[in-house]
């Protein structure tokens, strides 16, 4: 865990990739640990391939719906929160790998 949050010391900018058919826990997730990169100064995306269900519209935290078509910047850092292996990331892989780092 200290490794993870040394990775936090040295970025700018970070994406937070929730799994495949987004639920609560890894939506409370990336809401929380965007706030704290936020309060580090880092610029942070929540991007998300599924439509937040309708259960959990409530939680605010200006997630970014995936569009195959948009050019994502090249993120410091990646993360990919609470999926047990890249290919719950989905299309979002690419922003995955594409970023210096990942998580």
């Amino acid at each position: 865990m200290r490794d993870i949050i040394k990775e936090f010391d040295s970025i700018k900018s970070c994406v937070l990739l929730p799994h495949l058919c987004i639920d609560g826990d890894t939506l409370c997730a990336c809401l929380a640990l965007k706030e704290l990169l936020k309060s580090k100064g880092i610029a942070v995306d929540i991007i998300a391939e599924d439509e937040i269900p309708h259960n959990l519209k409530f939680l605010d935290g200006d997630i970014r719906e995936y569009s195959a078509n948009e050019n994502y910047p090249p993120y410091d850092l990646a993360v990919a929160v609470d999926c047990g292996s890249q290919d719950r990331l989905g299309e979002r892989e690419k922003i995955f790998t594409s970023a210096k780092r990942s998580i």
